[in-house]
């Protein structure tokens, strides 16, 4: 009777632990599936996720009590915390959009409690305690994505353990080669580099390694080491992809270009200038503000 009862919990424990991993690997397969379809060029599309949240809240309601415990390693713990904070940093713009940026929610991260994996944790909680303390990556500071133009870019994929070194290298690497986020100025010798290396300068400067030394480790273009190194201002503003009526364009006024007569005009006068346009399209939003992939690349000339 005895044996019967231990090879019953046996079969219970496997049981449990199968089900667990079905629900973790569903978890980053939801979140991979919702930043898929809303982000676009490096945005989230907030309003689309706003006129229809179901996604969205099932995700959010799956990390209540997450069984953090049934990952099966350290990666996949990283790159669970990893799409748990950007998926909660969504779900609070969402319910306060439409905001202009997070810093318009009081206590965005420092004081909003969120339930996860049977834990009030804030924001911060996720980033400081369950990230930086426990792992001590500094690339993860290129994954989480704060809900402002500041941040490195956002993904339209999720983090998944057996990708995770890929995408955390390819993420610090793109990022810290990218002019507008290391900003270089030659003649000055000087380089300009996000606040977010003035806010975890201890995460970069390991082994005796100088946050400069750090950059330069990604860099493809090294930054002579005999320049100084000074921070420009975070960029607060929302981090959303915004939508025409039609719903199939993006609009950012970065990507606009005035337009300078070649010439001096004179009264009466007038310039005709002919622009030809040639681009490739992959995918495109619907009139519901849902994401169409086409599986192929269409060119177009105008």
């Amino acid at each position: 009777m005895k044996r019967i009862t231990t090879m019953t919990l046996i079969l219970l424990f496997l049981t449990s632990l199968a089900n667990a991993q079905k629900d973790s690997f569903k978890f980053f397969a939801e979140v991979n599936k919702i930043l898929n379809k809303h982000v676009y060029n490096n945005l989230i599309d907030y309003q689309a996720i706003k006129k229809n949240p179901q996604t969205l809240q099932i995700i959010v309601s799956e990390l209540v009590q997450f069984d953090v415990q049934s990952l099966p390693n350290a990666n996949a713990e990283k790159a669970f915390w990893i799409n748990s904070y950007n998926i909660l940093v969504i779900h609070s713009v969402v319910k306060y959009y439409p905001i202009k940026s997070p810093m318009d929610v009081k206590g965005f991260f420092d004081n909003h409690k969120h339930l996860v994996a049977g834990e009030k944790l804030t924001l911060n909680d996720i980033e400081n305690i369950k990230l930086r303390e426990k792992f001590q990556d500094p690339r993860i500071h290129f994954a989480l994505v704060c809900a402002a133009k500041g941040c490195p870019p956002i993904i339209n994929q999720a983090y998944i353990a057996d990708k995770l070194e890929k995408q955390l290298d390819t993420r610090t690497s793109e990022n810290l080669n990218n002019n507008n986020f290391i900003r270089v100025d030659t003649e000055a010798k000087k380089v300009y580099v996000s606040e977010i290396f003035k806010w975890y300068q201890e995460d970069f400067i390991t082994d005796g390694m100088t946050v400069l030394q750090y950059i330069n480790h990604y860099r493809t273009n090294k930054i002579s080491e005999n320049f100084s190194v000074d921070y420009y201002s975070y960029d607060w503003n929302l981090n959303e992809y915004k939508r025409t009526k039609t719903g199939h364009f993006i609009i950012e006024s970065d990507n606009l270009q005035a337009y300078t007569p070649s010439i001096l005009l004179l009264p009466g006068q007038f310039e005709v200038k002919q622009f030809n346009n040639l681009y490739t399209q992959t995918a495109f939003f619907n009139e519901d503000g849902d994401k169409v992939n086409l599986n192929e690349r269409p060119t177009y000339f105008t």
